[in-house]
């Protein structure tokens, strides 16, 4: 039997994976164009093994636009943004109180009773305006990236698509990547804690996060996250000394990239 509950769940579970990895291909490529633009040491180094380092970047760009299109898929049938937007708009139960409580009571007892009594029930309006943000994002896929996705990465045509790359742009895309983050937190905030879906603010700059203090790091975003971990892997390759707190620091966050 059909469980809206239980599908959202499953979906917002596979949204959050996809988004996780188109975000971390694109900003783990970004962030090897960028510490290396910075250092000339760790530049020469990469440039020893350059088809090695080719061919990690290509990689990285095609897996970040491959996902990218699962995400805007627009076939029913399968895991998409579509998917996970209708379900919360046609199953608007989903996120009641009375469900909240069924869902919060088993694992957080009594602390429960605060969450219930300032718990935000969605309106209508609440997933109309997610709509038109991510609406508003499909229609920059569609117009930027789709073309290359589809024409390049997905099936090597012969059609010339030059311009495509020419006005394909690096901060447009990190807006829509830190976009689809930002949608699934919302999503993830309401469905388990009752709060009200907003997009809460985050640093979506390649160029910028890859200059943060390592203090300055936020864990939760995963733009960031995956900077700091490309960082260290790059600095390994200058520096092999580093490996043991690169090691050790990946065992801390192995889970992650599950």
């Amino acid at each position: 039997m059909f469980n809206p509950e239980k599908e959202f769940e499953r979906e917002l579970g596979v949204f959050e994976n996809e988004v996780n990895e188109a975000v971390q291909s694109f900003y783990a490529e970004q962030t090897i164009h960028n510490v290396a633009r910075r250092d000339r040491k760790l530049f020469d180094a990469i440039n020893r093994h350059a088809p090695f380092w080719n061919l990690t970047v290509r990689a990285l760009q095609s897996n970040a636009l491959i996902v990218l299109g699962r995400i805007f898929d627009r076939d029913s049938r399968t895991h998409s943004i579509s998917r996970l937007l209708q379900l919360a708009s046609d199953h608007k139960e989903i996120f009641s109180k009375a469900a909240l409580e069924r869902r919060k009571r088993p694992v957080a007892g009594k602390s429960t009773d605060e969450l219930i009594r300032v718990g935000y029930v969605p309106a209508t309006s609440d997933f109309a305006r997610l709509q038109r943000y991510a609406d508003k994002q499909r229609a920059i896929y569609d117009a930027q990236y789709k073309v290359i996705r589809d024409k390049f990465f997905a099936h090597k045509e012969r059609k010339d698509i030059t311009a495509a790359f020419a006005s394909a742009s690096i901060p447009t895309l990190e807006r829509l990547l830190v976009f689809l983050r930002q949608l699934h937190e919302a999503f993830w905030q309401l469905f388990h804690n009752g709060l009200k879906p907003i997009l809460r603010p985050a640093r979506r700059s390649a160029r910028q996060i890859v200059m943060l203090s390592p203090r300055l790091y936020r864990g939760r975003d995963e733009q960031e996250w995956i900077t700091r971990e490309t960082k260290l892997l790059l600095v390994h390759v200058l520096d092999p000394r580093a490996e043991g707190s690169t090691k050790r620091h990946t065992a801390r966050n192995l889970s992650r990239v599950s």
